[in-house]
């Protein structure tokens, strides 16, 4: 299995992004794997936005539009939730997360 789940972002036509091995981590009750990743810890303390070549600074993580991705472990698939209203407008989510995650 080489499931992953994780945080993300879309921003100057980037998807900035970071994931976890779903096998490194427990589902919950419901059978849901979520990521231990945190937007604000990620885009403030880690600047991950670096990684991608993006000049961000000084800015906060919520002003763009995000997201997470978690795994259903009892059907074994990703599953997108607490994605930004924007994204799903311009259907990014989909060709950009199946891609990565």
């Amino acid at each position: 299995m080489n499931n992953r789940v994780g945080i993300f972002w879309f921003t100057e036509n980037t998807f900035v992004y970071k994931t976890q091995n779903v096998i490194d981590l427990k589902p919950d009750s419901l059978g849901f794997v979520d990521s231990t990743l945190q937007h604000q810890i990620e885009w403030e303390e880690n600047l991950i936005y670096e990684q991608f070549s993006l000049s961000l600074y000084n800015t906060e993580y919520y002003n763009f539009p995000r997201g997470r991705v978690v795994f259903n472990f009892n059907l074994q698939t990703s599953v997108l939730v607490n994605s930004s209203r924007t994204l799903f407008l311009k259907n990014f989510h989909t060709l950009l997360v199946t891609d990565r995650y």
